[in-house]
């Protein structure tokens, strides 16, 4: 008799021990063969180990951070962000990076006018070794500042979806946004990532929401009002404002790093061989002395926003659960581990490659998955480790998060009707991203 847990089109599995604890396995073919008792091979490509004692603790105090943060939140009645400790160093430090790159775009504007002025007064009163000097240190400082300060980011025009062609998905997203008290975005990009996110881009501050189409057309309706309703409460929570004044200054030092390390002078995409190879030993010497400071900066910063970056996400997951319910929440996130079974999927439609939708594909695969494999792959998931550079919280306690504080009750529910609209909106969308994943996959498998 064929097992209920087995779809109907997958042939029987056959059955073999586990090399580590000897248990009884099924073994379905083309999947992944482990072992749901001791957890033998979830992870067919193990993370790698720590390479040294600073990495193993590095490791270690994350791990033991965010479970220590996770028993805080659970504890605490309200999760609204709050000026921290942490998050005043981080602000202090990252103005002080402003400041400084303040002062040496003025400190380099003093210097050339200082030339222009000895010039003005007449050459044969210049101290030519001296003036030769300021203007060079005038010159190589304007350039610096010019590769430090922020470019203003363009959007990729290709995967901006109009509001021409889809008015129901922006008005989808207003409504979501006014139930938690924030505007819609401004611009929508579709790509062919697995993933959505938030952001604000230029110096108007636009709202732009990223959301990656392979993750979206797998989700319920209920489950892409979580979705949604999980990034746009960023922007209720002021997430990216707040890392604005925070962002810029690791940018800075970022850029900072650059100018100083002694592998070369960057300047924009080029990179002149300035304080390289060509360089003499005291330039590189200085290179290699305040390069670290430089590096010292971002380390800090980000580990100082690295509590509060946690904190927005379990927030973030509140609010959600409020707008489409506990359950749609706990669903949606639990589809967000999917990304390697797309990953296969894409591989065997490129394999066969026949005028058929890549989407389609991939939700028949899904539902041919045995509930074994995708069982492996949230455990697999789950056994990431919890780094102190890692912005997300493990997916583990974010559903418990959530299981400990239930809401069955949906504020805003996405209608059969109303998704079915959304979905034929999304179907031009899905031929621009198949057309994309075929073109960027096809030669590797030819090569």
């Amino acid at each position: 008799m064929r097992d209920s847990a087995n779809p109907s089109n997958l042939p029987e599995p056959t059955e073999q021990k586990c090399p580590q604890c000897q248990a009884t396995i099924p073994v379905y073919r083309e999947f992944v063969i482990w072992c749901d008792t001791c957890n033998w091979n979830v992870k067919p490509d193990q993370v790698e180990q720590p390479k040294s004692l600073f990495e193993a603790t590095y490791v270690k105090l994350g791990k033991s951070f965010g479970q220590q943060l996770f028993n805080q939140l659970v504890k605490t009645p309200s999760l609204k962000p709050s000026l921290t400790f942490s998050n005043f160093l981080a602000y202090s430090l990252a103005i002080l990076v402003h400041i400084f790159t303040l002062v040496v775009a003025a400190g380099s504007i003093w210097l050339l006018m200082r030339c222009g002025l000895q010039l003005l007064d007449g050459v044969r009163t210049t101290n030519w070794p001296a003036f030769a000097v300021t203007l060079a240190l005038g010159v190589v400082g304007i350039l610096a500042i010019w590769d430090v300060i922020p470019e203003e980011q363009k959007l990729p025009v290709e995967n901006i979806a109009s509001r021409q062609q889809f008015p129901h998905l922006y008005a989808t997203i207003a409504d979501i946004a006014a139930s938690l008290g924030t505007a819609g975005v401004d611009t929508i990009l579709i790509d062919a990532s697995f993933r959505a996110s938030v952001t604000q881009m230029g110096w108007e501050r636009k709202k732009v929401l990223r959301l990656g189409l392979p993750l979206f057309s797998i989700l319920s309706p209920q489950e892409k009002v979580a979705l949604l309703s999980h990034e746009l409460a960023h922007y209720a929570n002021g997430d990216t404002n707040r890392s604005l004044v925070v962002g810029s200054a690791l940018h800075s030092l970022n850029s900072w790093y650059k100018l100083l390390h002694p592998d070369g002078f960057q300047f924009g995409n080029k990179r002149i061989g300035y304080f390289g190879k060509r360089g003499s030993g005291g330039v590189n010497l200085l290179g290699l002395f305040l390069a670290p400071i430089a590096y010292g900066g971002i380390f800090t910063l980000a580990h100082l926003m690295w509590r509060n970056s946690q904190r927005a996400e379990y927030l973030a997951d509140a609010l959600a659960a409020k707008n489409s319910s506990t359950p749609a929440v706990l669903s949606m996130l639990d589809k967000t581990q999917l990304r390697p079974a797309f990953d296969l999927s894409l591989q065997r439609f490129l394999a066969k490659h026949k005028n058929r939708s890549l989407f389609e594909d991939f939700q028949t695969y899904l539902a041919q998955m045995p509930p074994r494999e995708l069982e492996r792959i949230r455990r697999a998931a789950y056994l990431n480790q919890t780094r102190l550079d890692t912005t997300h919280p493990p997916t583990v306690y974010r559903l418990e998060f959530l299981r400990l504080r239930p809401i069955k009750t949906a504020q805003i529910v996405l209608t059969s009707s109303q998704n079915e609209t959304l979905e034929q909106e999304l179907v031009l969308a899905q031929v621009f991203v198949q057309e994309k994943l075929i073109e960027q996959h096809i030669p590797r498998i030819f090569r």
